[in-house]
């Protein structure tokens, strides 16, 4: 039904076709001399869509459940590829009614198998979806629709509608011409059409917004190529394949979401289950009644599980957790692996590098997959670069900057921030500071924009808070930089505690001989829980809001 350029073949990649890759222990030609990994170029990246992968899997695996509902109240309605390249070849021609090839689509929804939907009949028609975070109203919303130029908005029933949400924003974005509640979808989609339109591997597939805690959201544009060959590649590092089971509470809004786990699933075949929200209880009910063998999120996610499962009760069938989003602590790693039964893996990138630049490998240690994020994945080439723009020694700090296929196109219609992101010689400047050691594995030291400088002395949260958490009464621990009148800036210690007795005073005695006396925070806070993003990470602005507001 499709008229298109791209040859029809095989496309899914298996973890056999992939297992030679050179960013693997048989394929690494040494140890590094410096902080550059330079790009390995083997298995070669395949040349094709989304929606050609969904096909290919239809073809090849029509009767395989694709799909499934994960909805707090208890409802499971489940999709077969055939059945979910069918719907999203409906909802592609219903949206080709109102949209051109070429044009963006928002989709403004919580969590839901419509969603899925959604975005693989957007690559099919070849539109470029622009994911919402469903968390936000009025003038947030209203700039995220006018940044991505959106012609249309389709948005869940219960957002919108009956508040009026949807009538006042597309009032003040007169550029939406089209309004279509996802929940009816069967009413405004249409027979699937003789034919959709040819869409090129590096067209646009989606434009994601950051996250905006270091400012304003900025839409990465990412393209059909890159992610592809990502979660080809992802899957091959986790050994993921057709008779997994992969449960996503990450929001679809989110690149974990809309491409870390939906893309995962497809490229393996796999069957993927999305959870309605990251409730710990529904979580754990969807790992047992749907056999779940692998699971996304992130630390936070799998430690509110861990305080439910009961030790008495059979553990779900987890065989791998994919984390990230922030530093791991191996106390988590080990605790995972004990009372689940999974081998976990490590992970880390950002949305403007269609999520992973690398990943820990199957046999790592806990310590590796605790304080390394592992090594790149093939064709992704990066540098460890001091402020000078040289390149660092081993094992010293700077940022780490990408190049290669996955990396966006650029924000969308901000021409000067996309410049500061990417240079000229097409390096992603990606703002964390990370190591690399003589083996290429990554270790993530903090974001340029959250390092606090205290006197003049440069310190990384994320080297505090793996000190902080290697405590046994410490669950989780957020630092950041405060006011201080002397030295500009000193580091504050926000934790979250298993024990209430314990103290700050504790803490700076157990550090000392850990860290230098100037890494050890000088103010100490106790919360029972943290403010989170949408994605489920924490919220370090508003930790340095409370201090500011209560110091």
């Amino acid at each position: 039904m499709r008229n298109d350029n791209i040859a029809h073949k095989d496309m899914c990649a298996t973890p056999a076709s992939i297992a030679t890759s050179p960013a693997s222990p048989r394929g690494n030609p040494g140890p590094l001399a410096s902080g550059h990994w330079h790009a390995r170029l083997d298995p070669s990246l395949i040349d094709t869509t989304i929606g050609a992968m969904l096909r290919d899997a239809a073809l090849h695996a029509p009767d395989a459940v694709a799909l499934v509902e994960g909805d707090a109240a208890g409802r499971r309605r489940r999709w077969t590829y055939r059945e979910l390249l069918a719907d999203a070849e409906r909802v592609a021609g219903g949206l080709l009614r109102h949209f051109a090839p070429g044009e963006h689509v928002a989709v403004w929804s919580p969590n839901r198998p419509e969603w899925v939907i959604l975005e693989y009949a957007a690559a099919l028609a070849g539109l470029v979806l622009v994911t919402v975070n469903p968390g936000l109203h009025g003038n947030e919303l209203s700039h995220v629709l006018r940044q991505s130029r959106a012609a249309g908005l389709v948005y869940a029933h219960a957002l919108g509608h009956e508040s009026g949400v949807v009538d006042r924003v597309a009032a003040q974005n007169p550029h939406i011409r089209t309004r279509l509640p996802l929940d009816t979808w069967r009413e405004w989609a249409t027979a699937a059409p003789a034919s959709l339109p040819a869409v090129s591997p590096q067209d646009i597939a989606c434009i994601i917004f950051t996250s905006g805690t270091t400012g304003r959201p900025k839409g990465a544009m990412l393209r059909h190529h890159g992610l592809v060959n990502n979660y080809r590649f992802h899957v091959a590092r986790l050994g993921m394949m057709a008779d997994d089971v992969l449960l996503s509470p990450i929001p679809l809004f989110h690149v974990g979401g809309a491409c870390m786990a939906v893309l995962s699933a497809l490229c393996a075949r796999a069957t993927l289950v999305v959870a309605e929200r990251p409730a710990p209880d529904l979580l754990l009910d969807l790992c047992r009644s749907e056999g779940v063998t692998a699971m996304i999120g992130v630390p936070t996610m799998f430690l509110d599980m861990l305080a439910r499962v009961d030790a008495a009760a059979t553990p779900p069938s987890l065989a791998r957790i994919m984390i990230g989003g922030s530093s791991v602590p191996p106390l988590l790693i080990r605790e995972l692996e004990q009372r689940l039964g999974a081998s976990v893996h490590n992970a880390y990138g950002q949305t403007e590098s269609g999520s992973i630049i690398c990943a820990t490998e199957p046999g790592d240690t806990p310590a590796t997959i605790g304080e390394t994020v592992g090594r790149p994945f093939p064709h992704a080439e990066i540098r460890i670069v001091a402020p000078d723009g040289a390149t660092q020694a081993i094992g010293e700090p700077g940022e780490l900057r990408l190049r290669g296929y996955q990396v966006m196109a650029g924000y969308v219609d901000m021409p000067e921030e996309t410049a500061t992101a990417l240079d000229a010689e097409g390096w992603l400047h990606t703002g964390d500071i990370c190591t690399m050691d003589a083996e290429g594995r990554v270790r993530v030291v903090g974001r340029l924009k959250e390092m606090v400088i205290r006197g003049g002395e440069n310190l990384f949260p994320a080297e505090i808070e793996e000190a902080i958490r290697s405590h046994p009464d410490v669950i989780d621990v957020a630092v950041v930089g405060v006011p201080d009148a002397r030295l500009g800036e000193q580091a504050a210690a926000f934790v979250r505690a298993g024990d209430p007795a314990l103290s700050g005073d504790q803490l700076v005695g157990y550090l000392s001989g850990r860290l230098s006396r100037e890494k050890i925070p000088a103010h100490w806070r106790f919360v029972d829980a943290f403010p989170l993003t949408g994605s489920g990470k924490i919220f370090k602005p508003a930790l340095r809001e409370m201090f500011v507001v209560h110091p």
